[in-house]
C-alpha cells in the first residue's frame, strides 16, 4: 500500500546571531523533521525511538509497528497525509522549559471516505547519558481520530448488488441466483469415512483423493461444515433428496448466491463470466476496494462493463474497544448497487444461431439493418460460463485452452479474410469511380487468367461451369466471377480501391461495445502490386475484415448509401449512422440489385437461402488458405444475407474448414435457419 504524506512546517526564523547562542540546546524542529521524514517512508522502527519513556511504557516497539501496519490493512489506506506547525507561544507568557507543542493535522484516505483528525503534540526535552534530547509524547490520535491505547480498529464492507444482464425481452443473460454447495461434516461420518467418501466421490462424479484433500485441510474440525463442490442450481430435486437423506451421516448441502449465466455456452463470449481477482488486477485496483477474496469480470461484458456492474462499495470504519465493542464509528458509506443492463440481443435468435454453429468453427452475426441492434452474437468453439462459477478443474480449463479451435476467443471481435463476400464493395467503389454497370468483362474459357507474365505462376481462377465469357456487373454477382472482379479491380485502379476502401471505414476503429478488431486491406506496403490489387477485388489478398463490420458495410445498400451504427446496449441511440453517404444512392441502389440477384436467381451461389416470404438479398464467399495454387487448403465458408422490407434483420455467418461440405451453400443453409427463425 503506498502511502503519501503531506509535510509542512511553520517554524521560527532565527538570526544567526541567536543561533549561535543557542548550539548547546537541541531544537525540536530536526526532531519534528526526522520524525515526518521516517513516516513518509513508513519506517515506524526509527519513529518508535523518539517516542517518550512514557509512551513506551504504554506500547512496546513491535506493538507500536503492528499498529500501524494492521490497522492501514484493516482499513484499506489509500493515502496518509499529516502536517505539523509549531505552536508559538504570546509574547507575554512564558514558554515552558523543556516544553515545545506542534499542531498537527491528520488525513486518512480510504475507499469510503476520508478520516481527518486535528490535535496537539507535545515534544519533550529530556535528559540522555548523551545529553539533552528532544522526544515525542506520541498519542494514537496520530495513528486513528478517537482512538485510546488498547484499541482497535473494524472495516466492515458493504457489498453493492452486482447488476444483472437482459435481453430485449426481458429475458436473463447474467443474473444473480444460487448456488447448489454441497458439503461433508467430519463429526457425523464417524466410523462411516471411507463410506460417505466413496459415496460423495461417485454422485459428484469426483475423485476420492480429491474429496479427502477437502476434508483435510488444516483448519477442518469435527463440526465444520466443509465445503467441497458448487453446482449450478437447476431444481435438480433428486439431488438435493439424496442429500438431504445422507445429510446425518455428514454429506449435506445448502445453498449459497452465485452468478448464474441461463443461456450458458450459446452466449459466452457474450456475456462473458466472473472470476476471482488476478493479483496483477488486485495490484492495479486495490484503490478501488478490491481485495483478494473478490470476485470480477473475466471476459465479454462481464469484463467489459465492471465498473458500471459492480456498482460502488459501502463500508463501515469503527474504533473498537479491547472487548470487541464498537466505541465511535468514524465514517459509513451506502453502497451502491451495480447498473441494470438490457442488450438488443434477442436470446430466442441467439440459441438459434448457436444451435446452427454447434460442433462448428465460426462465427455469427445477426442485427436488425435498419436500426443497427445487433440480435446475435455468437462464437464457435466455446465454453460454458458457468463452469467457471462452480469452480472449473484444471484439467477442463487446460483442455480448453489447448484446444486449436481458441474458445477463449470471440470470433466476431476478430478479423479474417472475407472471400467473395467483399464483392458487392468492389463494386461500389467502382461505380463510384466511373465504372458502367452494362460494361462486358471478358473471361478465358478455361477459368484460369494472369494480367502477364510478370505474375509468374500466380493465376486468378473461377468456379467451373459458368456458361459466360463475357460478364456485366449482374452476372458477374450472381456467378461470383473471380476474374470479372479482379478485372473490376484493377480497372479501378491502386488509389480509388484503396480511397473506397477506407470510406467503408477499414483502417478504422468501430465504435461499438465489444472490442472489434480493425479491418485492414493491405500490409505496410499498401495495394502496390498488379497481383495484390487484383487478389484484393475478389476478397483475398491481405484483407482482413472484421464480421460485424462487414455486416455494417452491406447495410449501406438499404440505406441509400450510408452506414448503420451498430448498437449492444438498449439504452444507445439506434438508426443513426457511423458514415454518411459513403457512395451515392444510384450505386447503393445498382448494388442492391446485384445482391438481390445474387440469392433469387436460380442459377445464384446464394439461391439455397432464398425464403418465399422474405425479399433476401445477400452474398457467399469463400476464402481459400492455401501456400501456393497448385495444392489444396482449407477453405472459410461465409454468407451474408439482409431482408429489404419486414422483418428487418440481417445475419452473417462465417464457418471455418467448409471445403469438405459444400463450401459457401453450407453456410447459406444454416443461415437461412436463422432467418426462418424471424418468420
Amino acid at each position: 500500500m503506498q502511502i503519501k504524506i503531506c509535510r509542512l512546517f511553520v517554524l521560527m526564523i532565527i538570526s544567526i546571531g541567536l543561533v549561535g547562542c543557542s548550539n548547546d540546546t537541541p531544537n525540536p524542529d530536526v526532531l519534528a523533521e526526522q520524525f515526518l521524514e521516517d513516516y513518509e517512508s513508513r519506517n515506524y522502527e526509527a519513529i518508535y525511538p523518539m517516542l517518550t519513556e512514557g509512551v513506551h511504557t504504554q506500547i512496546s516497539k513491535e506493538d507500536f509497528i503492528s499498529w500501524y501496519e494492521e490497522t492501514d490493512e484493516t482499513i484499506q489506506a489509500l493515502n496518509r497525509m499529516l502536517s505539523l506547525e509549531k505552536e508559538e507561544v504570546p509574547e507575554e507568557e512564558e514558554a515552558p522549559e523543556g516544553e515545545q507543542y506542534y499542531l498537527y493535522s491528520l488525513e486518512v484516505e480510504t475507499n469510503i471516505g476520508l478520516l481527518t483528525n486535528e490535535g496537539r503534540v507535545k515534544f519533550e526535552l529530556v535528559e540522555m547519558e548523551e545529553g539533552q534530547e528532544w522526544k515525542i509524547d506520541w498519542t494514537p490520535g496520530l495513528l486513528l481520530p478517537q482512538m485510546d491505547y488498547g484499541d482497535g480498529v473494524q472495516y466492515t464492507p458493504i457489498n453493492p448488488i452486482r447488476g444483472e444482464i437482459y435481453d430485449r425481452n426481458g429475458k436473463e443473460l447474467a443474473v444473480n441466483g444460487k448456488l447448489l454447495q454441497v458439503a461433508m461434516v467430519l463429526g457425523r461420518m464417524e466410523g462411516k469415512e471411507e463410506e460417505m467418501i466413496k459415496k460423495a466421490a461417485e454422485l459428484l462424479d469426483l475423485s476420492e483423493e480429491f474429496i479427502e484433500e477437502k476434508l483435510n485441510q488444516s483448519w477442518v474440525q469435527p463440526d465444520h461444515l466443509v465445503p467441497i463442490v458448487e453446482l449450478v442450481y437447476d431444481g435438480n430435486e433428486e439431488l438435493m433428496d439424496m442429500l438431504q437423506e445422507t445429510s446425518t451421516e455428514g454429506l449435506t448441502f445448502q445453498t449459497i448466491p452465485g452468478r448464474q449465466y441461463p443461456l450458458g455456452a450459446a452466449a459466452a463470449h457474450l456475456t462473458g463470466y466472473l472470476g476471482n481477482i488476478q493479483a496483477d488486477q488486485l495490484e492495479e485496483l486495490k484503490e478501488e476496494g478490491y481485495t483478494e477474496s473478490s470476485k470480477i469480470g473475466r471476459a465479454g461484458l462481464e469484463a467489459l462493463f465492471e465498473s458500471e456492474l459492480r456498482g460502488q462499495l459501502g463500508g463501515k470504519i469503527s474504533i473498537v474497544a479491547e472487548d470487541g465493542t464498537e466505541k465511535d464509528v468514524l465514517v459509513e458509506k451506502e453502497a451502491v448497487d451495480g447498473e441494470q443492463m438490457t442488450l438488443s440481443i434477442d436470446a430466442d435468435i441467439q440459441k438459434m444461431a448457436y444451435d446452427q454453429l454447434k460442433d462448428e468453427h465460426g462465427t455469427n452475426v445477426t442485427m436488425n439493418p435498419v436500426t443497427g441492434e445487433v440480435l446475435a452474437l455468437v462464437s464457435m468453439p466455446t465454453y460454458n460460463p458457468n463452469d467457471f462459477i462452480v469452480g472449473i478443474s484444471t484439467e477442463q480449463f487446460n483442455e480448453l485452452n489447448n484446444h486449436p479451435g481458441k474458445p477463449f476467443i470471440a470470433k466476431f471481435n476478430q478479423s479474417f479474410t472475407p472471400g467473395s463476400t467483399i464483392k458487392p464493395i468492389t463494386a461500389a467503389i467502382a461505380l463510384e469511380n466511373g465504372w458502367d454497370p452494362n460494361a462486358k468483362i471478358d473471361v478465358p474459357e478455361n477459368d484460369r487468367w494472369q494480367k502477364d507474365d510478370s505474375w509468374g505462376n500466380h493465376f486468378i481462377t473461377r468456379v467451373s461451369g459458368i456458361p459466360l465469357t463475357s460478364l456485366n456487373l449482374r452476372e458477374a454477382m450472381v456467378y461470383s466471377d473471380n476474374i470479372y472482379f479482379a478485372k473490376l479491380a484493377l480497372e479501378t485502379g491502386e488509389a480509388d480501391i484503396a480511397s473506397g476502401l477506407e470510406a467503408f471505414g477499414f483502417g478504422e476503429k468501430l465504435d461499438f461495445s465489444t472490442n472489434l478488431a480493425t479491418s485492414t486491406y493491405a500490409n505496410e506496403n499498401g495495394l502496390n502490386r498488379d497481383a495484390l490489387l487484383a487478389d484484393t477485388g475478389y476478397g483475398q489478398g491481405e484483407l482482413l475484415v472484421n464480421p460485424l463490420h462487414l455486416a455494417v458495410m452491406f447495410t449501406t445498400f438499404l440505406h441509400e448509401g450510408s452506414m448503420i451504427q451498430p448498437t449492444l446496449v438498449a439504452s444507445e441511440q439506434t438508426g443513426s449512422f457511423w458514415k454518411e453517404q459513403v457512395i451515392s444512392t444510384e450505386t447503393a441502389n445498382t448494388v442492391k440489385q446485384t445482391i438481390f440477384d445474387a440469392v433469387q436467381n436460380q442459377h445464384a451461389t446464394g439461391h439455397v437461402a432464398n425464403i418465399s416470404t422474405m425479399n433476401l438479398a445477400g452474398k457467399t464467399g469463400t476464402a481459400e488458405h492455401k501456400s501456393s495454387q497448385e495444392e489444396e487448403g482449407p477453405e472459410t465458408g461465409w454468407f451474408i444475407a439482409l431482408n429489404d422490407g419486414e422483418p428487418e434483420v440481417l445475419s452473417l455467418m462465417m464457418i471455418e474448414n467448409v471445403e469438405n461440405k459444400g463450401g459457401s451453400r453450407y453456410v447459406a443453409e444454416k443461415v437461412k435457419q436463422v432467418l426462418e427463425a424471424f418468420n
